[in-house]
Protein backbone atom coordinates (compact mmCIF):
# COMPACT_ATOMS: atom_id res chain seq x y z
CA UNK A 1 0.00 0.00 0.00
CA UNK A 2 1.78 3.47 -1.15
CA UNK A 3 -0.48 6.33 0.02
CA UNK A 4 -0.55 9.19 -2.57
CA UNK A 5 -0.20 6.95 -5.73
CA UNK A 6 -2.08 5.15 -8.21
CA UNK A 7 -1.06 1.80 -6.33
CA UNK A 8 -3.12 3.35 -3.07
CA UNK A 9 -5.07 -0.02 -1.61
CA UNK A 10 -3.48 -2.21 -3.79
CA UNK A 11 -2.73 -5.92 -3.30
CA UNK A 12 -0.12 -7.15 -5.08
CA UNK A 13 0.88 -11.23 -5.29
CA UNK A 14 4.57 -12.13 -6.07
CA UNK A 15 7.54 -14.86 -6.18
CA UNK A 16 11.05 -14.91 -4.47
CA UNK A 17 13.12 -16.52 -5.92
CA UNK A 18 16.18 -17.23 -3.87
CA UNK A 19 19.79 -18.96 -4.93
CA UNK A 20 21.26 -21.68 -3.49
CA UNK A 21 24.28 -19.03 -2.54
CA UNK A 22 21.92 -16.84 -1.04
CA UNK A 23 22.60 -14.27 0.67
CA UNK A 24 25.45 -13.66 -0.89
CA UNK A 25 23.69 -13.92 -4.42
CA UNK A 26 21.08 -11.55 -4.80
CA UNK A 27 17.50 -13.34 -5.70
CA UNK A 28 14.87 -12.46 -8.23
CA UNK A 29 11.69 -11.25 -8.08
CA UNK A 30 8.53 -12.11 -10.07
CA UNK A 31 4.86 -10.40 -9.96
CA UNK A 32 1.78 -12.53 -10.35
CA UNK A 33 -0.91 -9.56 -9.98
CA UNK A 34 -1.43 -7.16 -12.78
CA UNK A 35 -0.09 -3.80 -11.54
CA UNK A 36 1.00 -1.63 -14.75
CA UNK A 37 4.21 -1.00 -13.69
CA UNK A 38 6.05 -4.37 -13.91
CA UNK A 39 5.22 -7.85 -16.33
CA UNK A 40 3.84 -10.63 -14.78
CA UNK A 41 5.46 -13.99 -14.56
CA UNK A 42 8.96 -12.34 -15.81
CA UNK A 43 11.93 -11.39 -13.43
CA UNK A 44 12.66 -8.10 -12.54
CA UNK A 45 15.55 -5.95 -13.82
CA UNK A 46 16.47 -3.99 -10.44
CA UNK A 47 19.66 -3.35 -9.04
CA UNK A 48 18.51 -5.88 -6.05
CA UNK A 49 18.36 -8.36 -8.58
CA UNK A 50 20.72 -11.05 -10.06
CA UNK A 51 20.41 -8.84 -13.45
CA UNK A 52 23.05 -6.33 -11.10
CA UNK A 53 24.53 -9.26 -8.95
CA UNK A 54 27.64 -6.52 -8.62
CA UNK A 55 25.49 -4.33 -6.33
CA UNK A 56 24.07 -6.85 -4.06
CA UNK A 57 25.37 -7.02 -0.65
CA UNK A 58 25.29 -9.94 1.64
CA UNK A 59 23.75 -7.95 4.56
CA UNK A 60 20.59 -6.79 2.91
CA UNK A 61 17.37 -9.06 3.88
CA UNK A 62 14.49 -10.10 1.61
CA UNK A 63 12.26 -7.65 3.73
CA UNK A 64 14.92 -4.82 2.55
CA UNK A 65 14.46 -5.95 -1.26
CA UNK A 66 10.99 -5.60 -0.84
CA UNK A 67 11.04 -1.95 0.76
CA UNK A 68 12.94 -1.36 -2.00
CA UNK A 69 10.28 -2.73 -5.10
CA UNK A 70 7.91 -0.25 -3.18
CA UNK A 71 10.32 2.44 -3.67
CA UNK A 72 10.46 1.46 -7.41
CA UNK A 73 6.97 0.79 -7.80
CA UNK A 74 6.16 4.92 -8.72
CA UNK A 75 9.31 5.73 -10.70
CA UNK A 76 9.67 5.24 -14.82
CA UNK A 77 10.80 2.22 -16.12
CA UNK A 78 13.07 4.00 -18.10
CA UNK A 79 13.43 1.25 -21.13
CA UNK A 80 14.52 -1.60 -18.20
CA UNK A 81 13.81 -5.85 -18.71
CA UNK A 82 10.39 -6.41 -17.18
CA UNK A 83 9.14 -2.75 -16.36
CA UNK A 84 6.08 -1.20 -18.06
CA UNK A 85 4.32 2.70 -17.40
CA UNK A 86 0.95 2.33 -18.01
CA UNK A 87 -1.45 5.58 -17.01
CA UNK A 88 -2.23 6.73 -13.99
CA UNK A 89 -5.84 5.55 -14.82
CA UNK A 90 -4.77 2.17 -15.58
CA UNK A 91 -2.83 1.71 -12.59
CA UNK A 92 -6.03 2.53 -10.55
CA UNK A 93 -8.18 0.08 -12.12
CA UNK A 94 -5.50 -2.68 -11.67
CA UNK A 95 -5.27 -1.41 -7.88
CA UNK A 96 -9.10 -1.88 -7.45
CA UNK A 97 -9.03 -5.31 -9.23
CA UNK A 98 -6.37 -6.80 -7.21
CA UNK A 99 -9.15 -6.23 -3.83
CA UNK A 100 -11.47 -8.27 -5.08
CA UNK A 101 -12.98 -11.02 -3.45
CA UNK A 102 -12.27 -13.59 -5.72
CA UNK A 103 -9.27 -13.57 -7.99
CA UNK A 104 -8.56 -15.80 -10.48
CA UNK A 105 -5.05 -17.10 -9.72
CA UNK A 106 -3.41 -19.27 -12.54
CA UNK A 107 0.10 -19.63 -11.19
CA UNK A 108 1.78 -23.05 -10.17
CA UNK A 109 -0.37 -26.02 -9.03
CA UNK A 110 -3.94 -26.60 -7.03
CA UNK A 111 -2.40 -26.52 -3.78
CA UNK A 112 -0.33 -23.00 -4.02
CA UNK A 113 -3.05 -21.53 -5.46
CA UNK A 114 -4.85 -22.26 -2.35
CA UNK A 115 -2.30 -21.13 -0.05
CA UNK A 116 -2.20 -17.60 -2.36
CA UNK A 117 -6.07 -17.68 -1.86
CA UNK A 118 -5.94 -17.84 2.06
CA UNK A 119 -3.13 -15.08 1.65
CA UNK A 120 -4.96 -12.92 -0.09
CA UNK A 121 -8.17 -13.43 2.40
CA UNK A 122 -6.41 -12.23 4.95
CA UNK A 123 -4.74 -9.50 3.48
CA UNK A 124 -8.31 -8.19 2.41
CA UNK A 125 -9.06 -8.52 6.08
CA UNK A 126 -6.63 -6.75 7.18
CA UNK A 127 -7.09 -4.02 4.64
CA UNK A 128 -9.17 -1.39 6.15
CA UNK A 129 -7.01 -1.86 9.88
CA UNK A 130 -4.36 -0.87 7.67
CA UNK A 131 -5.40 1.47 5.71
CA UNK A 132 -6.29 3.14 8.60
CA UNK A 133 -2.99 2.81 10.21
CA UNK A 134 -1.41 4.56 6.94
CA UNK A 135 -3.48 7.28 6.79
CA UNK A 136 -2.86 8.00 10.18
CA UNK A 137 0.75 8.00 10.39
CA UNK A 138 0.13 10.35 7.28
CA UNK A 139 -1.28 12.60 8.91
CA UNK A 140 1.26 12.58 12.00
CA UNK A 141 3.65 13.42 9.45
CA UNK A 142 2.14 15.87 7.45
CA UNK A 143 1.50 17.50 10.33
CA UNK A 144 4.97 17.71 12.19
CA UNK A 145 6.14 18.64 8.71
CA UNK A 146 3.50 21.22 8.78
CA UNK A 147 4.76 22.59 12.86
CA UNK A 148 8.51 22.38 11.72
CA UNK A 149 7.71 25.14 8.68
CA UNK A 150 5.70 27.15 10.97
CA UNK A 151 8.50 26.84 13.57
CA UNK A 152 11.08 27.78 10.65
CA UNK A 153 9.38 30.63 10.18
CA UNK A 154 8.52 31.89 13.24
CA UNK A 155 12.43 31.54 14.13
CA UNK A 156 13.27 33.74 10.63
CA UNK A 157 10.99 36.28 11.09
CA UNK A 158 12.18 37.18 14.73
CA UNK A 159 8.85 37.49 16.38
CA UNK A 160 9.86 37.10 19.58
CA UNK A 161 8.10 39.78 21.36
CA UNK A 162 9.28 41.29 24.40
CA UNK A 163 6.95 41.77 26.97
CA UNK A 164 6.46 45.85 28.19
CA UNK A 165 7.97 46.70 31.44
CA UNK A 166 6.04 49.12 33.70
CA UNK A 167 7.62 51.19 36.25
CA UNK A 168 5.69 52.44 39.33
CA UNK A 169 6.90 55.61 41.16
CA UNK A 170 7.02 54.88 44.76
CA UNK A 171 6.24 57.81 47.31
CA UNK A 172 9.41 58.89 48.41
CA UNK A 173 9.39 59.10 52.42
CA UNK A 174 10.02 62.74 53.82
CA UNK A 175 13.42 62.84 55.17
CA UNK A 176 13.80 62.47 59.57
CA UNK A 177 14.18 66.03 61.49
CA UNK A 178 17.58 66.05 62.63
CA UNK A 179 18.23 66.62 66.52
CA UNK A 180 21.15 68.96 67.30
CA UNK A 181 24.04 66.91 69.89
CA UNK A 182 23.63 68.53 73.22
CA UNK A 183 27.41 69.47 74.65
CA UNK A 184 27.60 66.35 76.55
CA UNK A 185 27.75 64.56 73.64
CA UNK A 186 29.93 66.46 71.72
CA UNK A 187 32.41 66.25 74.50
CA UNK A 188 32.47 62.36 74.51
CA UNK A 189 32.90 62.40 70.54
CA UNK A 190 36.02 64.73 71.40
CA UNK A 191 37.52 62.03 73.46
CA UNK A 192 36.90 58.93 70.89
CA UNK A 193 38.64 61.25 68.87
CA UNK A 194 41.49 62.12 70.83
CA UNK A 195 41.78 58.57 71.67
CA UNK A 196 41.71 57.01 68.40
CA UNK A 197 45.11 58.49 66.63
CA UNK A 198 46.90 56.86 69.96
CA UNK A 199 45.85 53.50 69.70
CA UNK A 200 46.51 53.49 65.99
CA UNK A 201 50.21 53.22 66.37
CA UNK A 202 50.32 50.61 68.92
CA UNK A 203 47.56 48.02 66.85
CA UNK A 204 50.21 48.69 63.97
CA UNK A 205 53.55 47.68 65.92
CA UNK A 206 51.37 44.82 67.54
CA UNK A 207 50.36 43.85 63.80
CA UNK A 208 54.08 44.46 63.17
CA UNK A 209 55.74 42.41 66.02
CA UNK A 210 53.17 39.38 65.32
CA UNK A 211 54.16 39.52 61.79
CA UNK A 212 57.68 39.19 62.89
CA UNK A 213 57.10 36.65 65.30
CA UNK A 214 55.25 34.52 62.39
CA UNK A 215 58.07 34.41 60.22
CA UNK A 216 60.69 33.66 62.55
CA UNK A 217 58.63 30.57 63.57
CA UNK A 218 58.24 29.31 59.62
CA UNK A 219 62.52 30.11 59.52
CA UNK A 220 62.76 28.01 62.64
CA UNK A 221 61.13 24.77 61.13
CA UNK A 222 62.45 25.16 57.98
CA UNK A 223 66.05 25.04 59.99
CA UNK A 224 64.70 21.87 62.41
CA UNK A 225 63.26 20.21 58.90
CA UNK A 226 66.94 20.81 56.97
CA UNK A 227 68.67 19.83 60.56
CA UNK A 228 66.66 16.60 60.69
CA UNK A 229 67.08 15.63 57.05
CA UNK A 230 70.96 16.39 57.44
CA UNK A 231 70.80 13.56 60.53
CA UNK A 232 68.90 11.11 58.09
CA UNK A 233 71.73 11.38 55.66
CA UNK A 234 74.21 11.08 58.28
CA UNK A 235 72.56 8.30 60.23
CA UNK A 236 72.65 5.98 56.75
CA UNK A 237 73.62 2.52 57.04
CA UNK A 238 76.39 1.46 55.59
CA UNK A 239 76.60 -1.14 53.00
CA UNK A 240 78.58 -4.37 53.71
CA UNK A 241 80.73 -3.76 50.92
CA UNK A 242 81.91 0.01 53.39
CA UNK A 243 81.71 -1.88 56.01
CA UNK A 244 84.26 -4.06 55.11
CA UNK A 245 86.86 -1.84 53.85
CA UNK A 246 86.12 -0.04 56.73
CA UNK A 247 87.50 -3.02 58.93
CA UNK A 248 90.10 -4.02 56.46
CA UNK A 249 91.75 -0.96 54.74
CA UNK A 250 94.55 -2.48 53.54
CA UNK A 251 92.60 -5.80 52.09
CA UNK A 252 93.24 -4.96 48.67
CA UNK A 253 97.26 -4.34 49.47
CA UNK A 254 97.70 -7.39 51.47
CA UNK A 255 96.59 -9.83 48.14
CA UNK A 256 98.80 -7.83 46.25
CA UNK A 257 101.68 -8.57 48.09
CA UNK A 258 100.56 -12.40 48.83
CA UNK A 259 100.25 -12.58 45.14
CA UNK A 260 104.02 -11.20 44.62
CA UNK A 261 105.35 -13.87 46.87
CA UNK A 262 103.57 -16.50 45.29
CA UNK A 263 104.94 -15.43 42.15
CA UNK A 264 108.12 -15.36 43.24
CA UNK A 265 108.38 -18.43 44.90
CA UNK A 266 107.26 -19.90 41.20
CA UNK A 267 110.12 -18.24 39.45
CA UNK A 268 112.27 -19.22 42.01
CA UNK A 269 111.70 -23.10 41.54
CA UNK A 270 111.52 -23.20 37.54
CA UNK A 271 114.79 -21.37 37.82
CA UNK A 272 116.42 -24.08 40.12
CA UNK A 273 114.48 -27.10 38.63
CA UNK A 274 116.38 -25.43 35.44
CA UNK A 275 119.82 -24.84 37.04
CA UNK A 276 119.51 -28.83 37.94
CA UNK A 277 119.05 -30.40 35.08
CA UNK A 278 122.03 -28.28 33.40
CA UNK A 279 124.43 -29.49 36.32
CA UNK A 280 122.91 -33.45 35.41
CA UNK A 281 126.27 -35.67 34.89
CA UNK A 282 125.40 -38.92 33.50
CA UNK A 283 126.85 -42.14 35.63
CA UNK A 284 130.29 -43.73 34.31
CA UNK A 285 129.63 -46.86 32.51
Amino acid sequence: MILGTAFEGGIYHGRILLPVEYPFKPPNFMLLTPNGRFETLTKICLSITSYHAEHWQPSWSVRTALTAIRAFMVTPSEGALGGIDFSEEQRRELAEKSRAKEVNFTFGSEKRREVTRLVHEKMLGRMGKAKQAARKMAMEKREREEKDARERSDGGNGTNAEAPTTSTATPQSPPAPTVAPTQREQQQQQQQQQQTPSSTPSSRNAAANENNENDDDVQRQRNSRTTQTTTRIERRPASPEQQRQQRDPDHRTSAIKLLDSISVCLIVAIVAILLKRCMWIPPSL
